[in-house]
């Protein structure tokens, strides 16, 4: 049994587990779908429903106020709303993981020549669904309150079901989905026991990777500093009386500076431009000064405009460079392993930094 095994296991690595030359693949295949034509359509309408799912997941913030006024209960239980409602989508692949997933997964196979332009410009498009929750939200809340505010955003995601619709697979992907099933095909004539093995071995191969490793904790590290700031930080101008406006202002400022981060990101980095990799650390190392000195400049309206600010910027940067950085660390026969481990990194962040700063 184990010399079957480790032949299947040899086999897989050398053969199916081997890094899928992407330009080579390309090249064999037609034109018609890869960097033009369908690949455009697919590209728009996973813009879109990058769009329109943020403007949904990042709306925690304003009804983390609404929660704590409803249910009375500490900062640390009621953060634990926000934070599950962002990290259960990551961690457990519910709901809106269906699309952000997906749509990264998607597109990535769709192109060649500019994957990592392409992917990052997905990320700057869920800034500007940030950017339009706050007022959206703002409104939604203070004319009609939380429970039709609800049933405006579900109403707002089900029109992604459309684009859902548009994003088939490529011939990329499709053929390189085919290779793995032939060979899990090999391993079920063996025996099922080793065709499981053997796919939970192809799965779990990327963690032999200590690079990808490392930046997978980088990523839960960046999170945990942006759910505080989206969750806490509307809170806190308000318990300091600074004023509603200064919530939608804070807000505001953290959706712009957000976007530009990861527009500036997705322009500047890769061939011919600044490293991506010094950029995600380097913007890690900002938003870590700035968060550890807040309490230094907290007690002035200024300060927290600041805050939001830098650490919008600052995260849009990792955040727009997150799949391209994996793609490049993993290879791109992990295109999907990858892209939902970097988003589950990002949810356990989520879970555990809302509560966290409650404490």
């Amino acid at each position: 049994m184990n010399t079957v095994m480790h032949k299947i296991v040899e086999e897989g690595n050398t053969q199916s587990l081997q890094k899928v030359k992407t330009d080579e693949e390309v090249k064999k295949l037609p034109r018609r779908d890869i960097d033009g034509g369908w690949a455009w359509v697919v590209l728009l309408a996973s813009y879109g429903a990058m769009f329109i799912s943020s403007v949904t997941i990042y709306s925690g913030g304003l009804f983390y106020i609404v929660w704590l006024g409803k249910y009375k209960e500490s900062e640390t239980k009621t953060s634990l709303i926000g934070s599950l409602s962002i990290s259960m989508v990551c961690l457990l692949g519910t709901g809106t993981a269906f699309i952000i997933i997906p749509v990264s997964i998607v597109v990535g196979y769709y192109f060649s020549k500019k994957r990592n332009t392409v992917l990052s410009m997905l990320t700057v498009c869920a800034a500007f669904g940030m950017f339009v929750s706050t007022p959206t939200t703002s409104f939604f809340l203070d004319k009609f309150g939380m429970t039709v505010t609800f049933i405006a955003l579900a109403a707002l995601q089900c029109q992604i079901c459309i684009t859902a619709v548009i994003c088939k697979p490529s011939n990329l992907e499709t053929k390189c989905n085919k290779k793995t099933k032939e060979f899990l095909h090999r391993a079920k004539s063996k025996s099922k026991y080793l065709r499981h093995c053997v796919k939970w071995l192809s799965i779990f191969n990327i963690f032999n990777n200590i690079s990808f490793v490392l930046f997978l904790l980088s990523t839960v590290a960046w999170n945990l500093s942006q759910s505080v700031v989206l969750i806490h930080l509307p809170h806190f101008i308000k318990v300091n009386k600074f004023g509603d406006m200064h919530i939608y202002l804070a807000m505001c400022t953290f959706s712009i500076c957000n976007a530009l981060g990861r527009l500036l990101s997705a322009l500047t980095a890769g061939k011919g431009g600044l490293d991506g990799i010094l950029i995600h650390f380097g913007s890690l190392g900002i938003i870590s000064v700035v968060s550890m000195t807040f309490p230094l400049y907290s007690d002035i309206p200024a300060g927290s405009y600041f805050l939001a600010g830098v650490t919008g910027f600052y995260t849009g940067a990792p955040n727009a460079l997150m799949t391209p950085i994996a793609v490049d660390i993993a290879g791109i026969e992990h295109l999907a392993t990858s892209s939902g481990l970097c988003y589950f990194a990002s949810g356990i962040g989520y879970l555990i930094g809302p509560p966290l700063a409650g404490l």
